[in-house]
C-alpha cells in the first residue's frame, strides 16, 4: 500500500520525508504509524506528533492505502 508523508522541522529529510510536498511511502498492508518510523529511520523519540489525515493519533494506529500521515518533532513549550 502507499501512503503520503509530511515532516516537519528537523524530522525533515531530503527524499525520505519533507515539508512542503508529500513524500509517497510503500508499506505492506495492515502497517503501522510505527513501522513507517522504524523503515525510514527516524528517531521516535524525536517526535510529539503523529497526524493521519488531519487527526492526532499514536504510533499504533493502523495505515491504509492512500492516507497522509505527517510528523511533528518536539519543540520548545510542547
Amino acid at each position: 500500500m502507499k501512503v503520503n508523508l509530511k515532516c516537519f522541522a528537523q524530522l525533515a529529510k531530503e527524499q525520505v520525508c519533507d515539508y512542503k510536498e508529500s513524500t509517497p511511502h510503500e508499506l505492506p498492508e495492515g502497517s503501522t504509524v510505527s513501522v513507517l518510523i522504524e523503515q525510514l529511520g527516524l528517531p521516535r523519540d524525536a517526535i510529539k506528533l503523529i497526524f493521519v489525515n488531519s487527526t492526532i493519533v499514536t504510533a499504533g494506529t493502523v495505515l491504509r492505502s492512500g492516507d497522509n500521515v505527517a510528523l511533528a518533532p518536539v519543540t520548545g513549550g510542547m
